[in-house]
């Protein structure tokens, strides 16, 4: 999915200079990725180079979430870009086209070791290291030491979590080492930002001074949908008799599809309900080949951008399932558009996780567990069944992203931590 691009990032009136005025900020997700973490970063590196003296990133190849490199990036060690005031060097990876712990190390250990052995262009006052992958932590820590400059890490996953959780083949085997070294990282932060407060236990275990822990949720990305929600489900073959339960986003590992598509061979003899998966990912390939011959079952690609505000809302109800083990490595992105769009949002999810806390802050139906597709069925059936209760947890949810979810504030919040301030409670 290639979410759309909000008027009201437009709106934010200027303020002051950052006190630090030379920002480089270390991730290997960026532009043009379309989904995921790199559109968080971009937004946020885009934002700063309005206030700050120059903002630099550096960053890896482009290639989620089809962990596909464009051909464009193919040739060469280095590549130099200019975006929003942002000066970009991107540096040459290794891209796994599949997912292992080996295949997941080298192409963490390869940006790390081209990253540090690019020079930025800016003796930084301020490194901003974002997370996953954990290189560009890694990196941010490295350059931030060498220059004695300020260190704030951005903690979208929990990157020992996710080796632990995720299912990543050898994960389990490497978590500890990789939750120390992450740990290690964090501890030297003058400030750790985290997008979901379930984060806290972690970085609680891993001996970061709570005071310096930040709850900065992500900010919806869309807006209200365009145009006519008819003409957008006869457009996706969608008649207007039958339900719609979509999932929007990464098909990996950790978001377990496979429930799904259980839910969906459950159902194969109701006419109307339909189970469409939309976008990119590691798993993708595998999900079709499993689904094949299944006639309630849809998969579409990544839609254009201007197209994903009036997609999610044809749909009637939106499919959130992570796998059993997923717990608090990680906050869905995708519930932000979800929540803003106004569609009630069916949830396969353990009830002790971040998702859940989430889902419960929004107002949205109580999820079901994970890996148990008769009760995904259950609960899609009940929204299906009752749609002024639908409805109703739509609006709530709508209501919920309007008030805690907007860009603005998000980067006042961020802009507070930047600073050393302290941030406003949601």
């Amino acid at each position: 999915m290639i979410p759309a691009q909000p008027d009201r990032r437009r709106t934010v009136a200027p303020v002051p200079r950052l006190n630090a005025g030379r920002i480089v900020i270390a991730g290997i997700n960026y532009w043009p990725e379309p989904t995921g973490i790199g559109p968080y970063t971009t937004e946020l590196a885009e934002y700063l180079a309005a206030r700050a003296q120059s903002v630099e990133v550096l960053t890896g190849l482009p290639s989620y979430p089809e962990w596909t490199v464009p051909p464009a990036y193919r040739r060469g060690m280095r590549f130099h870009e200019r975006r929003g005031g942002v000066a970009i060097t991107r540096v040459k990876h290794y891209v796994p086209s599949t997912q292992d712990v080996a295949r997941r190390g080298l192409y963490e250990l390869s940006f790390v070791a081209n990253a540090l052995a690019a020079p930025t262009t800016t003796r930084p006052n301020l490194v901003i290291g974002v997370s996953p992958a954990l290189g560009g932590a890694v990196a941010a820590a490295a350059l931030a030491a060498r220059t004695k400059a300020r260190l704030v890490v951005i903690v979208q996953d929990l990157v020992g979590a996710a080796a632990d959780q995720s299912g990543i083949g050898g994960g389990r085997g490497v978590a500890g080492t990789v939750s120390r070294m992450e740990g290690a990282v964090l501890r030297r932060a003058c400030a750790v930002v985290v997008v979901s407060d379930a984060f806290r236990a972690r970085l609680d275990h891993y001996g970061v001074i709570s005071s310096k822990v930040h709850v900065v949720p992500n900010w919806s990305r869309v807006g209200r949908p365009p145009g006519d929600r008819a003409a957008m489900r006869a457009r996706l073959g969608w008649g207007p008799d039958v339900t719609i339960a979509l999932h929007a986003g990464n098909m990996g590992l950790k978001q377990g599809l496979e429930n799904v598509i259980a839910a969906a061979r459950l159902t194969q003899a109701d006419p109307n309900l339909r189970w469409v998966l939309m976008g990119e990912g590691s798993q993708r390939s595998q999900l079709w080949r499993a689904a094949a011959g299944m006639p309630n079952l849809q998969f579409l690609p990544l839609c254009q951008a201007a197209d994903y505000p009036a997609v999610l809302d044809a749909a009637d109800i939106l499919l959130l399932n992570e796998r059993g083990s997923v717990h608090e490595m990680s906050l869905p992105s995708k519930l932000t558009s979800y929540f803003a769009s106004g569609r009630p949002v069916a949830a396969a999810v353990r009830s002790d996780g971040a998702a859940a806390t989430e889902l419960a802050r929004a107002g949205a139906p109580a999820p079901v567990p994970p890996g148990e597709p008769a009760q995904l069925v259950r609960l899609v059936r009940e929204l299906a069944a009752i749609a002024d209760r639908s409805a109703a947890y739509g609006r709530q949810a709508r209501a919920y992203a309007d008030r805690n979810l907007g860009h603005e504030q998000a980067m006042l919040r961020m802009e507070a931590v930047l600073c050393g301030r302290a941030t406003v409670a949601i």
